[in-house]
């Protein structure tokens, strides 16, 4: 039976509804805090640290304190001010964190800001993202707009909408952007970039072109890209591409009105 405690809450314990903390069971109120099965936060502020199974928070809930739970699923407009440590996060809404996040996958739907850095084994964005750190993943996956992070750092990259992030690295590298996207360096095995409506488009201006300043890989394909400066073995430039500097130690192909302005073949 669901026991209320307290509406002033200084602890972490139980299910939160309505800003009243609900509680399974019979609970020692003087401890900070104890690990439990579930908690919900609802309509209110709570100055909080613990250790949760399950922590869901909608509506307009705030919550102060780092956190550790198996699985946080936010709803509505939330925000959290501490860092976070959990298996499994699930972000939808409008969502706020200030702090750091980790764990191992993290899904991210409606509008998110984040700062701080951001660890998990899995990254999947459907929505927007604001950052101001850096992401760390095995698998990172974009489809919407994420921007302001300083570097993705992953084994497999895999994005399509808008990027505006300092630097991609990673073994594999799949984008397709739009214009708005703005990225300096890009650092792979793989990569193949294709910016959608690119840089010759009748109905889009030269300023708003996304140009990158590095790319640097192995296999490299572009199309529709404006780079200052690319360097791999092999290189194909599919239509459209701009390209001031180039070198390569294996082959390039270069396809339809792409042009390069000084290319070397380094043997």
């Amino acid at each position: 039976m669901l026991k209320y405690i307290s509406n002033n809450i200084k602890y972490t314990m139980g299910e939160f509804i309505g800003g009243k903390i609900m509680v399974n069971e019979n609970i020692n109120t003087e401890r900070k805090y104890k690990k439990i099965n579930s908690a919900k936060l609802q309509f209110s502020t709570f100055e909080s640290e613990g250790e949760y199974n399950y922590l869901e928070m909608e509506y307009n809930a705030i919550l102060n304190g780092d956190v550790k739970a198996t699985k946080i699923f936010c709803t509505g407009e939330t925000e959290i001010h501490g860092n976070v440590k959990t298996r499994e996060m699930d972000l939808k809404g409008v969502t706020t964190v200030n702090g750091d996040i980790s764990g191992n996958t993290i899904k991210i739907v409606g509008e998110s800001k984040i700062n701080g850095d951001i660890k998990f084994r899995d990254f999947t964005l459907n929505g927007t993202l604001v950052g101001s750190g850096s992401v760390t993943c095995t698998n990172f996956i974009s489809d919407g707009k994420y921007t302001g992070a300083t570097e993705v750092k992953a084994k497999t990259i895999t994005a399509s909408g808008q990027i505006g992030i300092e630097t991609l690295d990673a073994g594999k590298i799949d984008l397709r952007l739009n214009k708005n996207s703005n990225i300096k360096f890009i650092k792979g095995e793989t990569i193949n970039i294709n910016l959608l409506n690119g840089i010759f488009s009748r109905f889009t201006s030269g300023s708003n072109d996304l140009e990158i300043d590095t790319i640097e890989g192995e296999d490299i394909v572009l199309t529709n890209i404006k780079a200052k400066k690319v360097i791999g073995k092999n290189i194909v430039l599919q239509k459209n591409c701009i390209i001031e500097n180039l070198k390569y130690t294996g082959s390039l192909d270069k396809k339809d009105n792409s042009k390069v302005n000084n290319a070397i073949k380094v043997e």
